[in-house]
């Protein structure tokens, strides 16, 4: 599902129809608080370059956003990793935001938690400044490892020297133990690195 789906295109507006269909009545009147443009920015996110149909595009999606640019010049380096960082952090309130509604039958307040979102973003893309890329020639990995019951998911995502992203990948394996997974994410990586000559 794209969110195009719930936008008509003459005139460009929200698609209520389609809204109810999918969201409660509150989350349908804030999201048509959300102004269109009549024509897309160059450099901003479309909702028509969002095709996300499984785990594996929403990976994709954050780790390469869909940002039109003419080059890669450090500033659009900078906007794709502010842009990685929040729909990272969008996701992870969508699904808190899931899990606090099935689970403790709460109504979070939707202005609350974009402000919450907002605040994140700001706090992260300050961080983000301070990083350092890898040294010259250096390939840095990052690992984690995600529990839940008796399965684990493992992701590495490698930067080159540049600070781009070269290569990410995942995969599942079984167990309950989160030290078991995290070095089994670690154990992945430096055979990853050995196999690529990283």
């Amino acid at each position: 599902m794209m969110v195009s789906n719930f936008i008509t295109e003459h005139p460009k507006q929200w698609n209520e129809v389609a809204l109810a269909d999918f969201f409660d009545d509150n989350l349908v009147e804030a999201i048509k608080k959300i102004i269109l443009p009549s024509t897309p920015k160059e450099e901003s996110l479309r909702s028509d370059w969002l095709n996300v149909a499984n785990s594996d595009d929403i990976v994709n999606l954050v780790i390469n956003p869909p940002i039109q640019s003419q080059g890669m010049s450090s500033a659009d380096e900078k906007i794709q990793v502010q842009t990685s960082i929040q729909i990272t952090l969008t996701l992870e309130t969508i699904w808190n935001y899931h899990n606090r509604v099935v689970h403790s039958d709460t109504k979070p307040n939707l202005i609350t938690i974009i402000k919450s979102i907002e605040r994140k973003v700001h706090v992260i893309n300050k961080v983000v400044d301070c990083l350092e890329k890898p040294l010259h020639d250096t390939v840095k990995l990052n690992t984690d490892a995600a529990l839940l019951g008796n399965e684990a998911i493992l992701a590495i995502v490698a930067r080159d020297d540049s600070g781009v992203i070269i290569m990410s990948t995942t995969k599942k394996m079984f167990t309950e133990d989160p030290i078991v997974a995290e070095a089994s994410t670690m154990l992945w990586a430096l055979q990853l690195a050995e196999s690529r000559h990283f």
